[in-house]
Parts: C-alpha cells; structure tokens; sequence
C-alpha cells in the first residue's frame, strides 16, 4: 500500500445535551485515529493527534437530532482536519481525505438507523415497523 490507508480505526470523546424536550445534539472529536492496513483489520500503524506521520490527524462530528412528525430528524456533519498533503501526492491522497467525511456520514448514519431498528424490532410486532429500505 502507498500511502493511504484504506481503513481508519478511530476511538472519540462524546459530549451530549438535550437543548429541550424534542431536540438534542452531541460533539464527537476522536482522541485516537489508527491506519489499518487492509479491510481485515490489521493495524497498519497508530496516529496520535500532535505526530506528523501520517495525513489525517483529527476527526470532528456534529450530530443534531428532532423529534418531530412521528419521529427523529438526524442531521451530521463531520470535519476531517489533514496535514500538508507534499505536492507530488496530491492527486493520490487528497481524494482520500475529501471522501472521508462523505464515507463517515454514511456510516454513522446507516448505523444509527440499523440500530433504532434493532430496538425498536425488539419491542414491536414486526407488522407494526416500516420494512427496511436502503
């Protein structure tokens, strides 16, 4: 592998508050971002906030939610802070880092919906839950 990775690995500090009784909203920054080598899960090497090693170095996410017309309005918006990409690597790593906010917006979000209807899967008669779409 060059020298993107494929895979990131990520740990975060969550901050929560509920602004009234319908809306809330939550603060992710990571406190550890980890390469992996490959879709298998190796680690490929660890990247602290403050090393210079590697390109993206810090992650933020801004998660609004409302409860309003029968249910929750998600919105996300998630902020990839990368180093100084060297010039004659731009056209390989710079794509990367701008389809990782994308790619993490998806994720969460799709994780968040397959985990509300896991719950609510649980508590429901199925004939009382929307079938899934994608």
């Amino acid at each position: 592998m060059l020298f993107v990775a494929g895979v990131l690995d990520s740990e975060y500090e969550v901050h929560e508050a509920e602004v009234d009784g319908g809306r809330w909203y939550a603060i992710a920054q990571s406190t550890r971002v980890q390469d992996v080598a490959d879709q298998s899960g190796r680690p490929e090497s660890t990247i602290l906030a403050d090393e210079s090693s590697r390109y993206v170095w810090r992650i933020y996410s801004i998660s609004k939610y409302e409860q309003r017309d029968g249910g929750v309005y998600v919105e996300q918006e998630n902020i990839v802070l990368s180093r100084a990409i060297p010039t004659p690597l731009k056209w390989l790593v710079q794509p990367a880092t701008q389809r990782l906010s994308r790619r993490m917006t998806e994720t969460s979000l799709r994780q968040t919906r397959d985990a509300v209807r896991s719950i609510a899967n649980s508590h429901l008669p199925s004939a009382d839950f929307p079938a899934q779409s994608n």
